[in-house]
This record gives C-alpha cells, sequence and structure tokens, in this order.
C-alpha cells in the first residue's frame, strides 16, 4: 500500500539534493498508486532525470508495470522515449518493453516492426521480443503476470508440457519426462533430484545456442517458476550459470540477473557468481546494474557494495549506491 499522495513523491524526485536512494523509492511509490495521476507524475518526473540513466530506466519500468489500458500519455511517453536515439539504450529498451505490455493494442506491432534492425542491440532484440508478444498475445495472455506481483514479463513462460515438447523438436530426449507430465506423475511420483534433471537440460539446450531469443526468454522464465514450484536452489544456480553462456546476449544476460532477483530466496548458491558479473569491468553496464540489484537479493553484505559506489559506469554506480542503503534497509 502506497503513502503519502503523488505530489508529495514528485517533489522528492524534483529536489536536486535528495539522493538517488530516495528517488528510487519516491518511483516505486508512484507506481503503487497505480492511477492515472500516478502515471502522470512519474512523466513529469523523467524530466528532471536527465542525469540518471537508472532512475530514467526505472521511470519507464514502472509507467510499463502500471498496465493502464486507457492511458493515452502513458503509450505517448513510452513511445518517444523508445523513438528517440538520443537517449540511453536502457531507457529506450525499457520504454520498448513497457509498451509491450499494452500488446493488446495490436497497432503497436508495426511501431516496434521499424526497430527490428535497430543499430542498437538492446533495443533490437528488445523489438524481437515485443512482436513475437504482440503476435501471440491472444493465445498467451493468461500466463502473463501471474507471479511475483504481477509482474509482466517480456515472454510467456512454458508450461512444462511446451518446454518438453520443444526440447523434444531440437532433438534432446526427453520422452520419459513427457510421458510422466501426460499421465499427471512427473511431480508426484519423480524425485527432486530427476526433476531438476530437466533443468539441466534446458540449460544445455541454451548453451548449445538450439534457442532463439524469445523461446530463451520463455524458458528463462519456465526455470524460475520450477524452481519455485519445487522450491530447488539447484536449478536457480543453473539459471545464474547462464551469466557464463558466451552465446548469451546482453539484454538475456541482464533478465538472468532480473530472474535471480524475484528468486533470491532460494539464491545461497549464486552469491560468488554473481559477484563475479559485478566485478567485470568488461560486461555490458546493464548487466551490471541487474546484477547489483540480484545481489541485494541473495546476500546481505553491503560491504561488498563499498568498493563499486565510484564505478566509472553511472548506472554501475547508482546501482551501487542504492543497493548500499537498500541492504541496510532490509536488514
Amino acid at each position: 500500500m502506497q503513502s503519502g499522495n503523488t505530489e508529495q513523491w514528485l517533489n522528492i524526485i524534483k529536489n536536486p539534493n535528495e539522493s538517488v536512494t530516495n528517488k528510487y523509492k519516491a518511483i516505486f511509490e508512484l507506481r503503487q498508486f497505480e492511477n492515472v495521476d500516478g502515471a502522470k507524475k512519474l512523466i513529469e518526473a523523467f524530466g528532471y532525470l536527465k542525469d540518471s540513466e537508472l532512475l530514467q530506466h526505472e521511470v519507464s519500468y514502472a509507467l510499463g508495470q502500471m498496465k493502464l489500458k486507457n492511458c493515452q500519455e502513458v503509450k505517448e511517453f513510452l513511445t518517444k522515449t523508445l523513438e528517440d536515439e538520443s537517449q540511453y539504450p536502457v531507457v529506450r529498451h525499457e520504454s520498448g518493453e513497457g509498451l509491450s505490455n499494452y500488446c493488446d493494442h495490436f497497432e503497436l506491432l508495426e511501431l516496434f516492426k521499424k526497430y527490428l534492425n535497430d543499430p542498437v542491440e538492446e533495443v533490437r532484440d528488445t523489438a524481437i521480443l515485443a512482436c513475437k508478444k504482440t503476435e501471440t498475445y491472444k493465445q498467451l495472455k493468461e500466463k502473463y503476470g501471474t507471479s511475483y506481483n504481477g509482474t509482466s514479463e517480456p515472454a510467456a513462460p512454458f508450461s512444462i508440457q511446451e518446454i518438453l515438447e520443444l526440447l523434444q523438436s531440437k532433438q534432446i530426449e526427453v520422452q520419459e519426462e513427457l510421458q510422466a507430465v501426460q499421465n499427471d506423475k512427473f511431480y508426484s511420483q519423480k524425485s527432486k533430484q530427476e526433476q531438476e534433471k530437466l533443468a539441466e537440460k534446458i540449460v544445455q539446450a541454451m548453451n548449445d545456442n538450439k534457442f532463439d531469443l524469445w523461446e530463451s526468454y520463455r524458458a528463462l522464465y519456465f526455470m524460475r517458476d520450477f524452481a519455485e514450484k519445487i522450491q530447488s536452489q539447484q536449478i536457480v544456480k543453473l539459471i545464474a550459470l547462464q551469466l557464463e553462456n558466451k552465446n548469451a546476449n546482453n539484454l538475456f544476460l541482464h533478465e538472468v540477473c532480473f530472474v535471480l532477483g524475484q528468486v533470491g530466496h532460494l539464491g545461497q548458491l549464486t552469491e560468488q557468481i554473481v559477484r563475479k558479473v559485478i566485478q567485470d569491468q568488461n560486461a555490458n553496464h546493464i548487466v551490471r546494474h541487474e546484477a547489483i540489484s540480484a545481489f541485494q537479493a541473495v546476500s546481505s553484505d553491503r560491504e561488498y557494495m563499498k568498493q563499486f559506489l565510484e564505478d566509472p559506469a553511472p548506472i554501475v554506480k547508482e546501482s551501487a549506491i542504492v543497493a548500499y542503503d537498500m541492504i541496510e534497509y532490509w536488514n
């Protein structure tokens, strides 16, 4: 439940003397209103955040997740931000992904198609996912936002039947698992270790580059939900090991980190993998930024964040500041 009023939170964002953490919290509070007034305040706030890649990206994310179907201002704002080539790539990505949450407005498909060959990798990959989401939304819409406080994914999680059929189509042996699912015995009669072997097959397929981007995202969300269903730290570790997948692109690696944040309570085996990504100065900035967000969920080691408080990459630096403050807040 949000507290205060929208003007109060907007004033925090507009105040140049407020910390990045307080502004970050204010964006979250405005999102929680889930109404047109909150959305309009976020749109206004965006203009006061020109020097912050992190916070502008958070505004676009918040607006996309609010899913105000009849708020034309949100669609217009996200469209304008996606189209603005002077914007930070991660902000354009987040705006495009946010727009894809309005994909029941089928006219957006033509907009997304314009960016399928965008020179910016993150924008191009966002457009690929947004087109597929729009094209398949009618048959898959019930799969979105069913967990994690209704967070809407950029691709629909596979069901276990769907992922097994996909693996089978890639000539991966899953006949035994498929039969168990069809007989409704996979969860009731297979051991946890046997169930985890399915996750190993999915990860191997990813490592062998057998999935396209859309399939990889859907498989990632299946793995997330699968880990949650059987409470498996091992599956979460397998998800984290995707951060070492040399075939994966930056947007997917960033999403792996986002998912690790969602299943952080099962992430005890992943902390060292996430640390390695954060420390890698050659890694893409948006991947390191999201890895810091994941770190908050899997570790309470606030002191570790100190070394990144002056990182040369602004989005990494600000993410570290927020994480440093939030770890203290939550612990």
